[in-house]
């Protein structure tokens, strides 16, 4: 038996059921079989892996978090993580297609939609039929996101929508859009907001693909918003109170960025593991030299520590424990940092190796540097459990 394998893939934790770890070993043999060769193809050539999408709505992963009713396949939040930390040890980028397909664009129809919002958008969700986004980050504002400036005004049966949203995964090909678009006036701040279900059509909104570092073929994207008219029953939630909706998504988001943090830093220990196995020098495998077991060993008990608040928050969530608001921050935070640490380490182990473009680390390293900026940066993270602490902000 594989002592590494016993730590470090094969855990057991005491959150988890049968339930959970027969999930588990599905997912992994899925990810290994379809995702894996879309992995290094993804990241070098940016390509959007669209013909992947229908084995990811038949395996239920696009329906992590939509009911049953609606064509789901709904997981408890544990279920939600094991998913994404399985899919991010293969593909990061895979990984945050699904987290944005089955959660941030899911979350707010699920959370806030109407009966007839639901059925019309959640099962082709679900199917990857219909591919969604999130809209919040715009040039102007990204953590003040109560400050966002695309115009939302009132037309005919609608609303028309001008402005610009920035950064926005699969904003390249999605059919729908949850856009947060200022309805008052722009000094209501937070309190002016509201969140649509926009359908893209020939022209509106206006795509330009970008070139990100890291988690690459996602599809992210600027959208340009010119005179795009939303009809009034595609308003998600009550006027003037999107802002609460993106919150909660952020919210429940944050625990699936901490999932794909671990499937990352478990990645970047089993490459590093395996060349410190392969690797040698002076005639001896270099995790003979303390050097290098240190920093492996060291990087294994940053994962279980990682693990071990990621799967808290996502077990508070499921007990209904509002702390989870907290936990969720928590470990979006440490996650974040950590999984930079440990990938950075794993360059390291592997030198040279690791900085070039065919290595798993070195897009494993420009990966997580995302975790640390998106769902809400470090600092945010801090600024919220800093409100928390000194009672300025309410759960």
């Amino acid at each position: 038996m594989s002592l590494f394998n016993y730590f470090i893939l094969d855990y057991d934790l005491p959150f988890f059921t049968d339930e959970h770890r027969i999930l588990r070993k599905s997912i992994r043999e899925f990810s290994e079989k379809n995702v894996k060769p879309y992995a290094k193809k993804v990241d070098l050539s940016n390509e959007y892996p669209k013909d992947l999408l229908p084995k990811l709505g038949e395996q239920g992963l696009f329906g992590m978090n939509i009911p049953e009713e609606y064509g789901g396949s709904k997981l408890d939040s544990i279920g939600m993580v094991v998913a994404m930390e399985e899919l991010s040890r293969v593909s990061g980028s895979v990984a945050l297609i699904t987290g944005v397909q089955g959660g941030l664009a899911t979350y707010p129809i699920v959370g806030f939609g109407n009966e007839e919002q639901k059925k019309k958008y959640l099962p082709r969700l679900a199917k990857g039929e219909t591919i969604g986004a999130f809209g919040l980050t715009e040039p102007c504002c990204g953590s003040d996101a109560g400050s966002l400036q695309l115009k939302a005004t009132k037309d005919r049966d609608g609303f028309t929508l001008s402005g610009r949203k920035t950064y926005i995964t699969q904003g390249a090909y999605a059919d729908i859009i949850v856009v947060f678009a200022r309805t008052g006036k722009q000094e209501d701040k937070h309190k002016g907001i509201t969140a649509f279900i926009v359908e893209k059509k020939e022209g509106c909104p206006e795509v330009s693909l970008l070139e990100p570092m890291g988690f690459r073929g996602t599809g992210t994207a600027e959208l340009k918003f010119d005179n795009c008219f939303v009809p009034k029953d595609n308003m998600l939630g009550k006027e003037n109170e999107g802002f609460k909706i993106a919150m909660f998504t952020l919210d429940e988001g944050r625990i699936g960025a901490s999932a794909v943090a671990l499937g990352l830093a478990t990645a970047a220990i089993e490459e590093a593991y395996t060349w410190s196995n392969q690797r040698e020098a002076f005639n001896r495998p270099i995790h003979q030299f303390e050097g290098v077991r240190f920093q492996i060993t060291d990087m294994a008990v940053k994962l279980e520590t990682m693990r071990l608040i990621a799967y808290m928050a996502a077990y508070l969530k499921d007990k209904g424990d509002m702390r989870y608001i907290w936990m969720a921050s928590v470990s979006k935070l440490y996650t974040g940092i950590t999984s930079n640490e440990i990938a950075s380490n794993a360059v390291r182990i592997l030198g040279g190796l690791g900085y070039i473009k065919e290595s798993n680390v070195e897009r494993i390293y420009r990966d997580a540097k995302l975790l640390e900026i998106g769902e809400g940066t470090n600092e945010v993270q801090r600024w919220i459990m800093g409100k928390m602490l000194y009672n300025e902000m309410a759960i």
